[in-house]
């Protein structure tokens, strides 16, 4: 495959297709040592009725507060297993967009709470490592206002380095300890919203990539709430030499639309005791998402292609994009939110 630089591997189509069978069945699930990692690090907390705090953060219309040992632990129980799925599949659309995957994979995860984007990313190296027949390897820094979640974090993430098929390393500092690194993948997930004080998206990224001047691509993941969502698809009109690369391409347009994704997952005994009443939510999983690259076009439109934006309503029609410019199609009935289709509404290729 041209343009495959020389520390990377080629992902081919056929690659794609098998990880994709994986990654994306229905319902999902986590991989066995992921979820025994997670499991044996909240166990470890012993937290007696997390489902309070829980309770808490449903009722609280304040940022949320996850500065306990037992608040950070309820987190990853409750939270941790959509959280990595969501993870793997925005880093497998990423992957997937440019073609290659980095043999040496160097990434920030700013906001990364109890570190659950290295168990993901762990997970995702080493699946595809299996089926390309390579070697992958992974440094990772967590970032995280919360020194509870940064220490739960780091408790699951020695869980994981011991069981680890790939080279590792593992990291973490506070915002006020972020400096200028080598990494060149900036992951943020669940910190552009209400809950966390962050209501205007541009500002907050603008601010980091200033600090990390290294960074060439960036993944934005956000649990799909009204607000942060209607920025993402024109946050890359906020941003200098960064291109918009996907799902949906806009090329600087102010796109406002509210998109999102979601699947169906097991749910597990973790978050059945974390979550207590609110266990029944954690299966389904809903995200929005954004990628941006200093080094990458954006996602190819041939053609009247259009991306798939929003959600299928009864008639069997979508709002889709090409590029900041909306129509409203019938789609074929296996569509889905950022699936590319054609002006007739099938499906010319997956996401991711």
């Amino acid at each position: 495959m041209s343009g495959v630089p020389e520390d990377a591997v080629a992902f081919t189509a056929e690659a794609q297709a098998a990880v994709r069978g994986t990654v994306c069945s229905s319902p999902r699930e986590l991989g066995g040592s992921v979820l025994r990692a997670l499991e044996d690090t909240v166990a470890d907390y012993k937290v007696v009725e997390p489902s309070r705090l829980v309770d808490k953060w449903y009722r609280t219309a304040a940022v949320a507060d996850y500065g306990s040992p037992d608040a950070a632990a309820t987190y990853l129980g409750g939270y941790g297993p959509r959280s990595v799925l969501k993870y793997e599949e925005s880093i497998l659309g990423l992957f997937s967009l440019k073609g290659f995957i980095p043999r040496a994979l160097s990434v920030v995860d700013f906001g990364a709470g109890p570190s659950v984007g290295f168990a993901a990313l762990v997970d995702l190296l080493t699946l595809l490592g299996g089926i390309l027949g390579q070697e992958f390897s992974l440094s990772y820094r967590a970032v995280d206002r919360s020194r509870a979640m940064l220490a739960v974090g780091r408790a699951l993430c020695n869980r994981i380095m011991e069981r680890a098929d790939i080279r590792t390393t593992y990291d973490s500092s506070e915002p006020n300890d972020l400096h200028p690194s080598p990494e060149t993948l900036l992951v943020l997930a669940n910190v552009m919203n209400e809950s966390e004080g962050n209501l205007e998206c541009g500002t907050l990224l603008r601010a980091l990539l200033q600090r990390l001047p290294g960074v060439q691509d960036v993944v934005v993941i956000e649990p799909a709430t009204e607000q942060p969502s209607r920025q993402l698809c024109g946050l890359g009109a906020r941003l200098e030499h960064f291109s918009h690369i996907g799902p949906c391409p806009s090329s600087g347009s102010a796109c406002t639309e509210w998109s999102f994704r979601d699947f169906t997952k097991r749910v597990y005994s973790c978050e059945r005791y974390c979550l207590g009443k609110w266990a029944p939510a954690a299966a389904r999983c809903k995200f929005s998402m954004a990628l941006f690259s200093k080094v990458h076009a954006e996602r190819k439109l041939a053609g009247d292609d259009h991306v798939v934006v929003g959600q299928r309503l009864g008639t069997g029609q979508a709002v889709t994009c090409r590029r900041g410019e909306k129509r409203v199609i019938r789609l074929a009935p296996e569509a889905q939110p950022w699936d590319l289709v054609t002006a007739d509404g099938r499906v010319k290729e997956w996401w991711p």
